[in-house]
């Protein structure tokens, strides 16, 4: 019934005297004998079902122990050791699980307040149920026939606690019920019904089979580095993650995986055999000295762990591994180099610590460098502390001083750097390390001056673009216009500009700003300029070369435009026309003036706009007449 159900089993017969039950008897596993029943205990089973002769403290066995030459076993040829005991349970403490079935006469004599059956209870198992009285079996070979016997009464209770999860009263009650009386046996059965009694919580119920034990491991060293000779704590941690017992668990040696030149040497830690319960754990530790050479190392360590399934006797196994330790020798040179430019000049500098514990001493730096592009350089000042002696965890920096030439094209310097010297336990070198600079061409100023229009007429604007583009490879900031030059200024009045003041202009980048300026007269103009800033990282002033725009035609126009373009020099010379309508003229008078503009002619000059108006005037009678036609009064 156990096996279908998914439960393991153990079986234990009687093995001694004349009449041994054989080894090949149903399911053996082991002979029958109190050290047995009491080592098999701690594997924590979930039901246990014992038959033999029992008193109120114990079951015992029976062997027939000799013979008298008859064949025959006769009382005084038979004996009967215990196989279990109530001491033996007080003894064990075991906090087991277990629903125990004793199919014994008297286990459960209640009169004597240790009898088995309750002593069992507190010290090994969860439910016992024990005879009262005198139980009564049937003799011979045992198959069920379902008659009250002890034995049918137990095979009943242990196959519906297992078979059916019913709780361990119900079990008993329907156990008890099941079978009927046969050979006669009705007295005997109701007394075997009657006094086989549960002990315990008579709710409790047996619940599937636990897992099987398990076992998991991790590992720790007590410190990540150490200096060589240092010792150090490997400590494992082993648990039974499982649901069964675990025994016999011990680790196997420990073993470990080096790197570079670190040496191991296990200087402690002898394993010791546990039983661990489930969800119980254990620890394991060794102590360990590091050593390596001069060029340290590392070391891992690594352990298996092997224990036995106590309910199935299956082999458990189980390995993990500690983090690298880091092991450094008693001398150790640790190099950090670094590269860091201002302007045009760079400081190379290499830090240099001494990792181990002894004095290392004559500590020389070794650089060396490579350049790209066009980029070079001259040492200006070098290291004055070489060589250097540096005591334990000591430190000290060489340091470079460079002035950077970029050449036409600029460019990078790579380093690469170590250190070397001296101890008690030989020569010593450091890690190589690497920095590196960029060495950009100064920024480069060119500018360009472009118009909008290159032919206007008299009154009308020109935008004039001064356009600066940094070829370098340093920014330029603070970019303004520091010469401006405008050849045939007589003709141009300037409106507005430069827009914006100045400008910062990044390293391939273009910036403008810009000038408005307006036509007066006839000719043409050219517009040249230079422009001045500042190099970003050298703080050095930059300027460009100069440069001139293409050449502005300005031709005439209208006089009516110009006298709208100048109508204040009109008023200031024609009083009437100021006095009617102060400095400003209506949309009426502007009007009139568009309409007798056809009568204009082309003007190259104030002068000559002020005879066409003239001309104007007497066209139309005279200066009131002309005021009349703009919509003025004159006095």
């Amino acid at each position: 019934m156990a096996n279908p159900n998914g439960f393991t089993n153990f079986v234990m017969y009687e093995t001694g005297g004349l009449s041994a039950v054989p080894t090949s008897a149903y399911e053996y596993d082991g002979p029958l004998t109190r050290s047995g029943v009491i080592g098999q205990w701690v594997n924590d089973y979930g039901v246990v079902f014992w038959w033999g002769h029992g008193y109120a403290q114990g079951a015992v066995r029976k062997i027939w122990n000799s013979d008298d030459g008859d064949g025959i076993a006769e009382h005084n040829e038979i004996i009967y050791p215990a196989f279990i005991t109530s001491s033996d349970f007080l003894s064990m403490q075991m906090p087991t699980d277990t629903f125990v079935f004793m199919c014994a006469c008297n286990n459960g004599t209640p009169e004597v307040a240790n009898n088995i059956g309750h002593v069992a209870l507190f010290n090994g198992a969860m439910t016992t149920v024990s005879a009262s009285r005198i139980s009564y079996y049937a003799p011979g070979t045992w198959t069920m026939k379902g008659a009250r016997t002890n034995t049918d009464i137990g095979h009943e209770y242990v196959d519906r606690l297992i078979s059916m999860g019913v709780s361990a009263g119900e079990t008993l009650y329907e156990a008890k019920h099941a079978l009927t009386d046969l050979y006669g046996w009705k007295a005997f059965g109701w007394q075997n019904i009657m006094d086989f009694n549960l002990y315990g919580d008579p709710s409790l119920t047996l619940g599937g089979p636990s897992a099987p034990a398990s076992l998991s491991c991790s590992m720790q060293v007590s410190v990540p580095s150490v200096t060589s000779g240092q010792q150090v704590q490997v400590r494992l941690n082993v648990v039974n993650t499982g649901g069964a017992l675990a025994t016999g668990v011990t680790p196997q040696p420990l073993s470990f995986v080096t790197g570079g030149t670190a040496t191991v040497s296990v200087i402690s830690g002898t394993p010791f055999v546990a039983n661990l319960l489930p969800g119980q754990s254990t620890q394991f530790t060794w102590t360990v000295q590091l050593g390596c050479g001069a060029s340290g190392g590392s070391v891992m360590f690594h352990a298996t762990v092997k224990g036995i399934d106590s309910a199935t006797s299956a082999s458990l196994s189980t390995s993990c591994s500690s983090s690298s330790v880091v092991v450094n020798p008693l001398a150790r040179l640790i190099s950090t180099l670094s590269a860091v430019r201002s302007g045009n000049t760079c400081t190379v500098t290499l830090h240099v610590v001494n990792g181990g514990t002894t004095t290392i001493t004559s500590v020389q730096p070794h650089v060396t460098y490579s350049t790209k592009g066009t980029a070079d350089f001259t040492m200006t000042a070098g290291p004055s502390n070489v060589p250097a002696s540096l005591s334990g965890s000591g430190s000290t920096a060489f340091v470079w001083s460079l002035q950077l030439d970029p050449g036409p094209q600029g460019g990078s310097l790579s380093f690469s750097g170590h250190a070397t010297g001296s101890s008690p336990v030989g020569p010593v070198t450091s890690n190589t390390s690497t920095a590196s600079v960029a060495v950009p061409t100064p920024a480069h100023l060119e500018v360009e001056v472009t118009l909008d229009d290159t032919s206007i007429s008299t009154g009308e604007t020109v935008s004039v673009v001064v356009t600066v583009t940094n070829t370098g490879q340093t920014a330029a900031s603070d970019v303004a216009i520091t010469a401006w030059d405008v050849d045939g200024a007589g003709h141009l009045t300037k409106h507005q500009g430069p827009t914006p003041a100045s400008v910062d202009v990044a390293a391939g980048s273009s910036a403008a700003m810009t000038f408005v300026y307006r036509a007066m007269t006839q000719g043409t103009a050219v517009f040249s300029c230079v422009v001045t800033g500042e190099d970003a990282s050298t703080l050095a002033e930059v300027s460009s070369a100069r440069a001139d725009s293409p050449q502005l035609s300005i031709s005439a126009t209208l006089v009516s435009t110009l006298l709208l373009e100048r109508l204040d020099d009109i008023n200031t010379y024609y009083a009437c026309v100021r006095q009617s309508m102060g400095t400003y003229w209506d949309d009426g008078a502007m009007s009139q003036l568009a309409f007798v503009s056809e009568h204009m002619e082309y003007v190259t000059s104030f002068e000559d706009m002020l005879a066409a108006y003239d001309h104007l005037a007497m066209s139309y009678g005279g200066v009131q007449d002309v005021a009349l036609i703009l919509g003025v009064t004159c006095p």
